[in-house]
């Protein structure tokens, strides 16, 4: 009987044992306990830090792939790696590269839509990537997308509007500008809201300045111009940025070389 126990008790330690051993070398698998996932997830954002280094943001992408192998649906990895897309896909210069990442980061916005609706973040990031798409799209695929993408970035106001520092803002009051039937004044006050919620982002400023520009209230749209090349950006919208400042420095120029200028022009054409 002794001997019986004894041996029980020493094939207890061995399993116990074998046990500790197993969770250590990372086979432990409980729910949210894998040490690797903590691992890559760090690495992740880590990589993604700096949105103009291209070789980080492509190592990131497959550390995301590989959280995302293990846990599928973790919306943190989901997010960024939608983050990375769009931004992967504005470093590009080949048009087809480009649709690749923005079609791959509009896929994770919908499956976060599906997996998380009442976050924010899928609607955000779908209606951002898909609307990147549709710009590099056929004339037959911008059909409709005005509704997707208004309908996505209302979503997100009502759920979060300071997410992304305003950025459905910035999307609704675009269309406003450019598309059929919206209202200058509606772009205005998206702009100047998203303004409000992200002071140190430079596409607001620089979409206003355009919108007063067409409208000859070339006072304020040099004021927003300079602003935009003026400013200290957040690093994280330095891709739009670079972009940005761009633009302001050619619509500068726009100005400098009009004949007339009325400063006090304050009408915006009814829409």
């Amino acid at each position: 009987m002794t001997s019986r126990l004894v041996r029980f008790h020493r094939l207890s330690r061995a399993c116990l044992w074998l046990s500790a051993m197993l969770c250590a070398g990372g086979l432990c698998h409980a729910a949210g306990s894998d040490p690797s996932l903590s691992i890559l997830k760090k690495r992740s954002v880590k990589l993604t830090a700096d949105v103009m280094n291209v070789d980080a943001l492509r190592e990131a992408v497959e550390v995301c792939e590989q959280i995302l192998e293990l846990k599928p649906d973790d919306l943190e990895t989901m997010v960024r790696l939608s983050r990375v897309c769009w931004s992967l896909g504005n470093h590009e210069t080949d048009k087809r590269a480009q649709k690749k990442w923005f079609e791959r980061g509009r896929d994770l916005g919908k499956r976060m839509k599906e997996v998380y609706p009442d976050k924010a973040d899928g609607y955000y990031w779908f209606g951002v990537n898909y609307g990147e798409w549709v710009d590099r799209s056929s004339i037959f695929v911008k059909i409709g997308a005005k509704k997707i993408i208004l309908d996505s970035m209302q979503k997100v106001l009502a759920l979060d509007e300071k997410y992304d520092v305003g950025g459905a803002y910035i999307v609704i009051g675009r269309i406003n500008y450019i598309a059929p039937g919206g209202s200058y004044s509606k772009a205005i006050e998206c702009y100047e809201r998203a303004i409000a919620l992200g002071p140190r982002r430079t596409t607001a400023y620089l979409y206003l300045g355009e919108l007063y520009l067409h409208e000859h209230v070339f006072d304020k749209a040099e004021n927003l111009f300079n602003q935009v090349l003026a400013m200290e950006a957040d690093r994280n919208y330095a891709i739009e940025a670079r972009a940005d400042r761009k633009m302001a420095g050619r619509l500068l120029k726009k100005l400098d070389r009009k004949e007339d200028h009325f400063p006090e022009q304050e009408a915006i054409t009814a829409h």
